[in-house]
């Protein structure tokens, strides 16, 4: 699933894989990350440095993390 994809709006392009890991395409090599936690803090540095990322991205994701802590899980 799709969260982001690089273009106008975005520098980078984050896809949520079968697994539950995400990869995340940006300026350097493709990373695997884990949790919504270790997501956050990557794209928030990406955001640091000038990159950009959509607001709509953090909002969504920070959404699903505090879902799951209280034990929503992910929501569609």
């Amino acid at each position: 699933m799709s969260y982001c994809r690089m273009g106008k709006e975005s520098d980078v392009y984050l896809i949520r894989t079968f697994d539950g890991t995400w990869d995340c395409f940006c300026k350097s090599p493709c990373i695997t990350l884990t949790g919504e936690q270790q997501v956050l803090d990557h794209l928030l540095e990406h955001q640091a440095k000038g990159d950009k990322v959509p607001d709509y991205t953090i909002e969504r994701i920070t959404r699903e993390r505090d879902d799951a802590a209280h034990g929503e899980g992910e929501k569609k």
